[in-house]
């Protein structure tokens, strides 16, 4: 009795540290009141630009955001990691959280989005890259933590993997075509569905499931 609920306890302590990432990582829901105007027609990340009202609201809910699912991470490792395939789930969590605070750490410092004047230089594309690793590897995760779901529910993941997908992708295929508006919107999609993620991997994969651990 005493092992089942040590096992529940740490179970119930890396889900909360992941839906305190997870409400950490959906700051961006302030931005339609700390900063309408960016929020309603740019990315995310341009809420974070130095000269934007509140950025370092939204910055430091991405460090918090990352430094929570590395814990989460590291608890998930620490106390369920008794296959190949959990270890693997855990690891690419953590760089998940890993990556997230090095883009917010290389934030965009002006966006030509928001002010025509401005030219994309390095900075932009690193932060962009740290982004792309970041969904990459929640992606993966996410991917290896729903085989060992039941196959209704493994359905439903499938459905939200590829709606992530399509939400990040037709952005980046379809730049020119699609207004900012749109853009926005689509983004927005993508990290309502990352953030879905960002509690469900922990909370699939901090159980003992024999068929995780059979698949070694």
């Amino acid at each position: 009795m005493k092992a089942l609920k040590a096992t529940r306890d740490q179970r119930l302590l890396i889900c909360a540290v992941s839906i305190a990432a997870a409400a950490a990582y959906s700051s961006w829901i302030l931005g339609y009141f700390l900063n309408n105007r960016v929020s309603i027609s740019s990315i995310v990340s341009d809420l974070s630009v130095s000269s934007e009202p509140f950025s370092v609201v939204f910055s430091t809910a991405d460090y918090i955001a990352a430094i929570l699912v590395m814990a989460a991470s590291i608890l998930g490792l620490k106390y369920f990691s008794s296959s190949r395939r959990r270890i693997w789930v855990w690891s690419l969590y953590g760089a998940f959280g890993l990556f997230t605070a090095l883009a917010a750490f290389f934030h965009i410092e002006c966006s030509s989005a928001l002010v025509p004047a401005c030219h994309d230089g390095s900075q932009y594309y690193l932060h962009v890259s740290l982004g792309l690793l970041a969904n990459l590897s929640l992606y993966v995760a996410a991917a290896m933590s729903l085989l060992s779901l039941p196959k209704n529910l493994k359905q439903w993941g499938w459905v939200l993997l590829v709606c992530w997908l399509a939400a990040g992708a037709i952005p980046l295929i379809y730049a020119t075509a699609i207004d900012s508006a749109a853009t926005a919107i689509m983004q927005r999609i993508s990290i309502v569905i990352v953030t879905i993620f960002i509690i469900a991997v922990p909370r699939i994969t901090a159980v003992k499931n024999k068929s995780i651990d059979n698949n070694r």
